[in-house]
């Protein structure tokens, strides 16, 4: 049996959070949820590291590309949710080694899809 994959999840909104959590854990993933930036690059640190950084930028200031940055450094892909235009994060997101970013609502079917391209 293979060992599921730890996604860990970063988002301001706790219904948002909850929901994702929920979703990923029926997509049968190991979740571990964060409040804040601080409690991200903590987890970032621990051993053995998330295999999937799942952030919601909404709300965030620009620093949080230092933290994105901080996973692609790590080689641990990153998937971003946001409500702005999908194009522009990912523009604004490359330099810092986003792996993707959908919008806001999300569809199960490409966050099954994107999860799964992500973690090859």
């Amino acid at each position: 049996m293979t060992e599921k994959a730890l996604v860990l999840t970063l988002g301001k909104r706790d219904e948002n959070q909850r929901l994702l959590a929920e979703t990923l854990r029926e997509m049968n993933y190991k979740v571990e949820t964060t409040a804040n930036k601080a409690e991200l690059s903590s987890t970032l640190l621990e051993s053995p590291g998330p295999d999937l950084s799942i952030i919601d930028i909404d709300g965030y200031d620009p620093d949080i590309w230092d933290i994105s940055q901080q996973f692609a450094e790590r080689s641990i892909p990153i998937l971003i949710v946001t409500s702005a235009d999908a194009d522009r994060v990912q523009a604004e997101g490359g330099d810092y080694g986003i792996g993707s970013v959908l919008s806001k609502p999300l569809d199960g079917a490409e966050l099954t899809t994107t999860i799964n391209l992500l973690l090859k």
